[in-house]
């Protein structure tokens, strides 16, 4: 390896070259390292601007000389960043992380530019960038040549993400942006892999992930039992007639989690705002809260009855299935349903020891009840 540097007061011109080898034959060519080129001048940074939550390494010194010789050797290093007694290495810069770029007193924020001396897209790359391991949790690192800002990527096993792996998928938010419902792994807390199901299409910048799914004709089997009971069904298999996570599961995709709704018969309609809820976790915590009383909700609407921002008789516990009493809500905000049984009560969206055959949730014995935990 050859390296060569001048400087002057205000200007580093930086060459490295490592031993560059590209034989005739395109099949078996190999480029060994790569020729590169970076230039810095010390008037170039950024006075009083840093780009935050991006630092992935810090070094004893404030020579932007030294700080940007660093950078360019490291091969996560976009750009770099001063202040009075330290450099702090990059892995984005202000382009791609603009809203991270922010102002910050005693802060000299630097832009680092590579080249390539000599053209190896066409041979096999061996830069070195893998020899660290840089690729966390088993994450595959395959060394990249063609572009000097990206010299390697990460490809993660299932349940992670992120440029080096380092994301712990923990509920479907963590997998937003995909277009498609279907099955994806999160993550435990213990890194145990679970399959879930995640709807990203029917509500703009949600996502959410199916906690319980149950026909009518299976309300017996989960009627006794709350959501903060530890009674998981089929947890391996996500499905709409029979399917429940374990209350741990719950908790911790609450916990990463700030809303909640109920639907019916999502898997044959999707979502249709009549006999739908949603609410928030920090107003209604229904993975643990136990009550026979009015809670607050940003919308509900039962058989067409509906109201936003307003509270309905809640009833839970450890023996008995969320839901909404539609009799009693006389007492909330949303009022007494006007159709509702006057005698025997009005359960909706779960319990059902009396339902009206005109909630879409039980029209009929196939029909089927769901309850997600989400957010934007």
């Amino acid at each position: 390896m050859m390296f060569q540097a001048f400087a002057t007061k205000k200007l580093l011109a930086v060459i490295l070259i490592p031993s560059c080898v590209v034989t005739k034959d395109a099949d078996t060519s190999i480029c060994i390292g790569q020729c590169e080129r970076t230039t810095t001048n010390s008037d170039e940074g950024v006075l009083n601007y840093a780009l935050l939550g991006h630092t992935f390494s810090i070094l004893p010194t404030t020579n932007p000389y030294i700080c940007h010789y660093n950078c360019f050797m490291e091969c996560r290093c976009l750009s770099y960043q001063i202040s009075s007694d330290r450099c702090e290495l990059l892995d984005e810069d202000r382009l791609t992380k603009p809203t991270s770029f922010q102002a910050r007193d005693g802060y000299t924020y630097y832009d680092i530019q590579r080249e390539y001396r000599y053209n190896c897209s066409n041979a096999k790359c061996q830069n070195g960038c893998c020899k660290s391991r840089p690729c966390l949790n088993d994450g595959r690192c395959l060394e990249l040549c063609e572009n000097p800002r990206l010299k390697f990527n990460c490809t993660c096993p299932e349940g992670f993400a992120g440029k080096l792996c380092q994301i712990k998928r923990r509920s479907c938010k963590d997998y937003i942006g995909n277009d498609k419902k279907d099955s994806y792994v999160i993550l435990d807390k213990e890194k145990d892999k679970l399959k879930v199901f995640c709807d990203f299409q029917s509500e703009k910048a949600f996502a959410w992930t199916l906690i319980e799914s149950f026909s009518f004709q299976n309300n017996a089997i989960v009627q006794s039992h709350g959501l903060m009971a530890d009674h998981p069904l089929n947890e391996d298999n996500p499905n709409w007639e029979l399917y429940r996570l374990s209350y741990s599961h719950m908790k911790e995709i609450a916990d990463v989690s700030t809303h909640f709704r109920a639907t019916c018969q999502f898997s044959l309609e999707g979502v249709k705002y009549v006999d739908y809820v949603q609410g928030k976790l920090s107003d209604t915590n229904v993975v643990e809260v136990i009550t026979r009383s009015c809670f607050k909700y940003e919308y509900i609407n039962i058989r067409g009855h509906h109201c936003h921002n307003c509270t309905a008789f809640t009833a839970q516990d450890l023996t008995t299935h969320l839901h909404i009493n539609g009799l009693y809500s006389n007492t909330c905000t949303m009022g007494q349903l006007p159709d509702a049984n006057s005698i025997r009560g009005d359960d909706n969206f779960g319990f059902y020891a009396v339902a009206d055959r005109n909630h879409r949730c039980a029209t009929n014995q196939s029909a089927t009840t769901q309850w997600w935990l989400g957010g934007p």
